[in-house]
């Protein structure tokens, strides 16, 4: 949601005509590709209007995880559009007097020839997960700040640590304003052996070492923290993350 809540962009996965077969190997396959659609509610009517695709000249690519600027005017989005690193990458596109206009890709600072999706922001800060940079293992999270072109610093990429990263798939990173808590996704044992949805929040207290950290090595500069499912607390760089 952004503009006061009154504009929502989301993914679409509906059947589209025409999006669903594409030619492998000279065989048809059959295909759902993924769109991001733009609604505005209507003050007037007090009703959402119908929404309308985005990127509409890219049928056959998948576009999904769109997240805005504060102020609306920057989206940021991935896509296996052609010519890219490879996989999904992260692309940002610019409000116009037209809509938006063209994807711009992210580059070598966040993408790479694996995935990189579920792109967030935060102030000047864009998170998402990477299984193509150096870290635990499957999906990571990562964080690299923007500049006021809304563009990547590359040398700002950082890797959240364990116990928010595993060996496990982690991704849909989200944090609060102040940066003290929020959500994220991993598919981590937890009983069901299913992607669960946990929360984090921060606070300094000692704790004895996770092993699930032995024979790991990896640096992080990030204090953004989570835990397991199991109410345990662990020491990282002398914080630690409670899930609640």
């Amino acid at each position: 949601f952004y503009n006061d809540g009154k504009s929502m962009i989301y993914t679409d996965n509906r059947y589209k005509e025409n999006q669903m077969v594409r030619l492998e190997k000279e065989e048809p396959v059959v295909t759902n590709y993924l769109n991001i659609v733009e609604l505005t509610y209507n003050e007037n009517t007090q009703e959402w209007e119908n929404p309308k695709s985005i990127f509409t000249n890219k049928p056959y690519s998948s576009i999904c995880h769109p997240t805005v600027s504060e102020d609306g005017q920057r989206l940021y989005f991935s896509a296996d559009f052609s010519g890219g690193r490879g996989g999904m990458d992260i692309y940002m596109s610019r409000k116009t007097k037209k809509g938006w206009g063209e994807p711009v890709n992210l580059g070598i600072g966040v993408n790479t020839s694996n995935n990189e999706l579920y792109p967030s922001l935060h102030g000047n800060v864009l998170s998402f997960s990477s299984n193509g940079h150096d870290g635990l293992g499957g999906m990571d999270v990562y964080t690299i700040e923007l500049n006021e072109e809304g563009l990547p610093i590359s040398k700002t990429l950082a890797h959240l640590p364990f116990p928010l990263n595993t060996i496990y798939n982690d991704y849909a990173y989200t944090q609060d304003a102040n940066g003290e808590g929020g959500y994220f996704t991993s598919d981590r044992p937890s009983g069901d052996n299913l992607d669960a949805i946990y929360s984090w929040v921060n606070r300094v207290q000692f704790a004895e070492k996770d092993p699930l950290l032995d024979g790991m090595k990896f640096t992080a500069k990030s204090a953004a923290l989570t835990e397991p499912a199991e109410k345990e607390e662990h020491l990282i760089a002398g914080s630690v993350a409670e899930v609640r």
